[in-house]
């Protein structure tokens, strides 16, 4: 005889199909766990990825800055021998192939004789001097591109520095006056600082041996660094001072590059400054101190120069 059942009431499979609350609670939390996973592991990939541009970019911009200063380093100081062989002495009128501030330039558009200093902090900046080349070459152009020679010079006086740029970015930049005049050319983005420092020679006791041109007022070696604000420019011939711009045979470079804003996914992060100190960062930007050392050929001894000095 079959089974008598209540009326209405349902089958204990069918009361047993579906899920109850538990289960579904249980379900949708495993769910929110592992999309919250997904959605993690794909931000996190994303700023990863956002940093290594960053850094990318940044040692890119460092290099370029530093590679823009060297080049007119090493020419500092150059001017047609007027003997036979050129000695490691003064220019011809006396005054530096190099002229630099610890805290910036009062006013970089001014005369070569007239260069002045920005009293109290800020970043370094440093002016190059060297004969032009013949007109039409590269070595007539100054660091905007205009050829002084048509425009009536025989110098190159370029003066290198930092400040904010105008809009839209408002970052400090690396700027250069150029010697055939106008506005300053913006050369790189985002370097923040420069510091700057000088090595310098010992002035030669007497007439040096073994060397076949004029007896020079410097051994042409380095033999310590100093900073712009202990040198003079005293480049008198035949009794240049220790502490003379004309004394100066290498130049160390550090720059301070920066990334664009928001690099880094917090703030609070750290980066060692061109002084060695470990500095904190105030804003969501990568920071790197980049550094080089650039020798002024035509400052330092025969020797050197033979030898391939940077």
């Amino acid at each position: 005889m079959p089974a008598i059942r209540s009326p209405g009431r349902p089958p204990l499979a069918a009361r047993q199909a579906g899920r109850s609350l538990v289960e579904t609670m249980i379900a949708l939390s495993i769910g929110a766990v592992l999309t919250g996973a997904v959605l993690l592991t794909v931000s996190g990939t994303g700023m990863s990825g956002r940093k290594q541009d960053a850094q990318a970019t940044l040692t890119e911009h460092g290099q370029v800055a530093l590679n823009l200063l060297a080049a007119p380093l090493r020419m500092a100081g150059f001017w047609q021998p007027t003997s036979e062989v050129v000695s490691l002495d003064a220019p011809p009128d006396a005054n530096p192939m190099l002229f630099g501030c610890r805290n910036g330039f009062l006013a970089p558009d001014a005369a070569w004789d007239a260069l002045d200093c920005t009293p109290g902090a800020g970043p370094g900046a440093i002016a190059v001097r060297y004969q032009a080349g013949e007109l039409g070459t590269d070595m007539a152009l100054d660091c905007s591109g205009q050829d002084v020679r048509a425009l009536g010079l025989d110098e190159i006086t370029d003066r290198y520095f930092v400040r904010l740029t105008g809009t839209p970015t408002g970052n400090p930049a690396l700027y250069c006056q150029p010697s055939g005049g106008g506005d300053a050319a913006l050369l790189i983005d985002n370097i923040e600082s420069m510091t700057v420092g000088y090595g310098i020679s010992a002035v030669a006791a007497g007439p040096l041996s073994n060397r076949a041109f004029d007896p020079a007022a410097l051994e042409g070696r380095t033999t310590r660094y100093v900073d712009a604000s202990t040198l003079v420019a005293d480049c008198t011939p035949g009794a240049i001072p220790a502490n003379s711009w004309c004394a100066v045979t290498t130049v160390n470079l550090c720059i301070l590059v920066r990334s664009d804003d928001n690099a880094t996914d917090t703030t609070g992060g750290t980066y060692v400054d061109c002084a060695g100190n470990v500095t904190a960062s105030p804003d969501r930007r990568l920071r790197r101190a980049m550094t080089t050392t650039v020798t002024l050929r035509n400052r330092v001894a025969p020797s050197l120069i033979a030898a391939g000095a940077p």
